[in-house]
C-alpha cells in the first residue's frame, strides 16, 4: 500500500476520532447542516418535478458567471461505512484528475460525522474540465472558479457535497481536471444539478 493511501487512511481515522470539535461552515466541500436540507421528509419531489432544461452527459459544455467548464466523468461509488477505505474508494475513481489525498480523507471523516451526511450509503463523483478550450494558456493567466451549486436528487432529497478539488485554487494549466464528491443514496437515478442557477439533469443509469 502507497504512503498516500496510507496517509489518506491515517487521516480519516484522526478526522472520525475528533468528532466533537468546532462545526465549519461549509464552502468548498464541508457540509453545512443548517444547509443540508430544510424540512427533509416534507416537500419531497416526485421523478416528474425534477425535470431540468438541459441533460449533462459527457463533454457537455457548462456556462457559469465568470467562466465555462467540461463535464468529463461521473461515476457512483458504494459506501463501505468505513471512512478510510470509502476515501480510497473515491480517490480510484477520480479518473486522473489532481486531487490532494490529505484533503479528500479529512472531508470524507470531518462530513460523515454529521447524521445527515452519514445517513447517505454512496457518493457521487463528478470530474470537471475547466480550461477545456485552452482559452488560459498560462498559469499567470489562470482563474480561482467560483459558482453557486445545487443538487437534488429524483426524490427531492439533496445530493450533499463532501470535497470540491479546487477550491480556493487556481486552475492547473497542465491538468485542468476537478472532482466535486457529493453523498447521495444508492438507489438515485437521476440529479437535478443547479450551476449558477442553471439546471441540468444527470442520468445515473449509464
Amino acid at each position: 500500500m502507497s504512503k498516500k493511501f496510507i496517509l489518506i487512511m491515517v487521516l480519516t481515522v484522526l478526522v472520525t476520532m475528533c468528532i466533537g470539535c468546532t462545526t465549519n461552515t461549509a464552502v468548498g466541500g464541508k457540509a453545512d447542516p443548517k444547509n443540508i436540507s430544510n424540512n427533509e421528509g416534507n416537500n419531497k419531489q416526485d421523478d416528474t418535478k425534477s425535470e431540468a432544461k438541459a441533460i449533462l452527459v459527457k463533454n457537455t459544455v457548462v456556462e457559469v458567471k465568470d467562466f465555462s467548464f467540461k463535464f468529463l466523468e461521473f461515476d457512483l461509488v458504494k459506501s463501505v461505512k468505513d471512512n478510510g477505505q470509502d476515501a480510497l474508494n473515491i480517490y480510484d475513481r477520480t479518473f486522473g484528475a489532481k486531487v490532494d489525498s490529505a484533503a479528500l480523507g479529512y472531508d470524507i471523516g470531518f462530513n460523515n460525522s454529521k447524521s445527515e451526511v452519514d445517513k447517505r450509503d454512496a457518493y457521487l463523483v463528478l470530474v470537471l474540465d475547466y480550461n477545456w478550450n485552452k482559452k488560459i494558456t498560462s498559469q499567470r493567466d489562470s482563474i480561482i472558479p467560483e459558482m453557486k451549486l445545487k443538487a437534488i436528487d429524483n426524490k427531492g432529497d439533496d445530493v450533499i457535497l463532501m470535497h470540491n478539488s479546487i477550491h480556493d485554487k487556481y486552475i492547473d494549466v497542465e491538468n485542468p481536471k476537478g472532482v466535486l464528491v457529493f453523498k447521495t443514496f444508492s438507489d438515485t437515478t437521476s440529479v437535478t444539478f443547479e450551476f449558477d442557477g442553471n439546471p441540468y439533469n444527470l442520468q445515473l443509469n449509464k
